[in-house]
């Protein structure tokens, strides 16, 4: 006998977890793919007959039917065109800089996680070069740990100063890493997630230096 279809939208594993409905069976290729990848790949979800959202999908339910449409698709294909390398450099450059100058609108103090890694100083250079016509800075952060393998607070520091944030580090030791903040960080994932960085992103907002340097931005401003 087959099962009745149920349509729900939960957001994390936790809300899916606590509709008895649904069957409790973790699909052994989301599984795989977390042993591989670090992740479940969309659109497979964790338990068995849950499939997650796609990126650029549209999901309807109308008279008892569930439609699935794509509004977005990236089209990747080979150019026929061929453009010089320093063409393509500024493309790159101009597109990246367009981007996180749209993400620096708001109302309230704005700051960077500064790892010291290509990715968030890209993206960091991108924001104080955006800010510098207003002489308004971009204030970066960093997380110092006390083990060598996690610890990249000397790269961002170099970082830091190359592109002019006014930088501030965080002793990791002094941060809370007791069994509430762990119970709120896996929660806060949603799902398994094999990735370590998040470790050292989470306790910023609850870290008190973080909280004194907007808010002396704030009296600035």
């Amino acid at each position: 006998m087959r099962p009745p279809e149920v349509c729900c939208s939960p957001v994390t594993c936790a809300h899916l977890l606590s509709n008895r409905v649904l069957p409790r069976q973790v699909d052994p290729q989301a599984l795989a793919q977390y042993l591989h990848f670090g992740h479940a790949v969309h659109p497979r979800g964790w338990l068995r007959g849950v499939r997650q959202v796609e990126p650029g999908e549209l999901i309807e339910w109308e008279d008892g039917r569930l439609r699935h449409t794509k509004y977005f698709a990236w089209q990747y294909g080979a150019s026929t065109r061929t453009q010089p390398r320093r063409h393509g450099r500024r493309r790159v450059r101009h597109k990246l800089a367009e981007s996180v100058a749209s993400q620096l609108v708001a109302d309230v103090p704005l700051g960077s996680f500064l790892s010291g890694g290509l990715d968030s100083a890209t993206v960091t250079g991108f924001a104080q070069q955006a800010r510098r016509p207003s002489g308004d800075a971009v204030r970066s952060f960093t997380v110092r740990f006390g083990t060598p393998d996690f610890d990249e607070s000397a790269r961002a520091r170099a970082a830091a100063r190359d592109l002019g944030t006014t930088h501030t580090e965080i002793d990791g030791q002094q941060l809370r890493f007791d069994r509430e903040f762990v119970d709120q960080f896996i929660g806060a994932l949603g799902e398994p997630f094999a990735d370590t960085s998040p470790r050292g992103v989470s306790p910023l907002p609850r870290s008190p230096t973080a909280h004194q340097g907007c808010a002396e931005r704030r009296r600035r401003g």
